[in-house]
C-alpha cells in the first residue's frame, strides 16, 4: 500500500522522464566543456505542474492497474507549487523535455517490474 498524506493531493510538482533528465546532464556537460569560464545553474523539467493525485490517475490508466493507496494526515510547511522555468535551459542548451508524462510513467512501471522478478 502507498500512503499519500493529506497534503500532497493537492500539491504540484513537476515530472519528467529520467532519459530525459540524462540528456539534460549530457548536455549541460558538453556545455560546460565548451564554456569553460561560465558558470550556469539550470532548472530541469516539464515546466508544467501535476498534483500527486495526477500521476496516480496517470499511472493507473497508463498502466492499467489499480494502486493500493490511503490519504494520510496533513504535514505542515510543503510547499503548495513547485515546477520549473525551462527558458535558460532551453535558450542556451536547446534543451526540452522529450518524452510525454504517459511514457514516463509505463517506463517507470515496467522497470520496477522488471527488477521485482529478479
Amino acid at each position: 500500500m502507498v500512503m499519500i498524506m493529506k497534503h500532497m493531493m493537492g500539491r504540484i510538482r513537476d515530472y519528467i522522464h529520467v532519459e530525459d533528465l540524462a540528456r539534460a546532464h549530457v548536455n549541460a556537460y558538453i556545455y560546460l566543456l565548451k564554456n569553460k569560464t561560465k558558470k550556469m545553474a539550470f532548472n530541469v523539467g516539464a515546466g508544467k505542474g501535476l498534483s500527486v493525485l495526477n500521476i496516480i490517475d496517470s499511472f493507473q490508466n497508463t498502466n492499467g492497474i489499480n494502486i493500493n493507496y490511503k490519504i494520510g494526515s496533513r504535514r505542515l510547511g510543503d510547499i503548495e507549487k513547485i515546477f520549473s522555468n525551462n527558458n535558460l535551459i532551453t535558450k542556451e542548451l536547446r534543451w526540452k523535455s522529450e518524452k510525454t508524462l504517459e511514457q514516463a510513467l509505463e517506463s517507470a512501471y515496467l522497470w520496477k517490474k522488471d527488477k521485482t522478478r529478479k
